[in-house]
């Protein structure tokens, strides 16, 4: 490793190990390829490794001033907790590169079998579960809930918009081919049927968690959107661009529109669409986060474009 006392029998064992475990090892495991725990301490004040738990260290790689990788954060709580340990929650649907949580990770969720009770870790959330044949998967060594398991408890625990983004990007990503093992998964658990209500809500077609949280909104509205990623086309049939949401059943003219958080409620800023008959809206971020915003600039343009009937003439 880093370091003039260490030997490089000592060296080559330890980087092995971590790079197996994320960059990350134990200090008994540091022990046993032959650093004394004043070397450990030495390496540590020295800034050449970084404790993340009592006794588990990041051996490098690593800014001082910045959060540590997010797979030696896992590592690091899996050692931590010991070999029975699976990571679960946030942090797998993280790992998994599932989109639509929070970008920040106060702490990391373990599943311990009974039994298990490592010492209290406010970086550490910890949950005593069973898990049944097939839940757990590895993901470069690390013990973590499979997909559908992942999604299952998250879908307990979080709010609709964050849930339908996470099953979005699953389907999205070819994580899961359908939402069959997930339903499986949440069925017969306290809040299944608030859960279960999201599954046929999800669509693979959105690639972001914007899309889902603004298609979320129009539902909840009563607004959803007629088709997803709609094609505009040519003359001779050809592809110009293509939008998140279409409007269209009994409107003059289509209402498009576009999830990617550059523009306003407007028709103006984001990526350019050729001139057309059609009527445009941009949703942010800022109109997502206020529930029914979205829904109720979706409501008013349709209002505008209705098709409407020609009162009758007296004669």
């Amino acid at each position: 490793m880093n370091s003039s006392c260490t030997s490089n029998s000592t060296s080559t064992t330890l980087t092995a190990l971590a790079r197996r475990q994320g960059g990350v090892v134990l200090r008994r495991q540091a022990q046993q390829a032959g650093l004394t725990r004043d070397q450990v301490r030495g390496l540590v004040q020295r800034g050449r490794w970084q404790a993340l738990h009592q006794g588990v260290y990041l051996t490098g790689g690593f800014a001082p001033d910045r959060p540590p990788p997010l797979l030696a954060r896992l590592w690091a709580a899996h050692l931590r907790c010991g070999p029975s340990s699976v990571i679960a929650l946030g942090a797998a649907a993280r790992v998994q590169r599932l989109a639509g949580l929070p970008p920040e990770m106060p702490y990391v969720d373990v599943l311990l079998p009974r039994g298990r009770h490592p010492r209290p870790d406010l970086r550490l959330r910890l949950h005593i579960a069973a898990l049944a044949p097939g839940e757990v998967v590895r993901l470069r060594g690390l013990p973590v809930t499979a997909p559908a398991r992942t999604l299952a408890d998250l879908l307990l625990r979080i709010p609709e918009d964050q849930a339908l983004s996470l099953l979005d990007s699953a389907l999205h990503q070819g994580v899961l081919p359908d939402l069959a093992e997930v339903d499986r998964a949440v069925r017969y658990r306290p809040g299944a049927d608030r859960a279960r209500c999201l599954l046929p809500l999800a669509d693979g077609r959105a690639a972001s968690a914007l899309e889902s949280v603004s298609r979320l909104d129009c539902i909840r509205g009563g607004v959803p959107p007629d088709d997803l990623k709609y094609r505009l086309l040519d003359g001779r049939g050809r592809q110009l661009a293509r939008t998140d949401f279409c409007w269209h059943r009994g409107l003059r003219r289509p209402l498009l529109g576009d999830a990617d958080g550059r523009g306003g409620g407007g028709s103006s800023g984001g990526r350019r669409l050729p001139p057309g008959d059609y009527r445009l809206l941009r949703f942010t971020w800022a109109d997502a986060s206020e529930p029914g915003r979205v829904a109720g600039l979706v409501r008013t343009a349709l209002e505008e474009l209705r098709i409407r009937p020609r009162p009758a003439r007296s004669r």
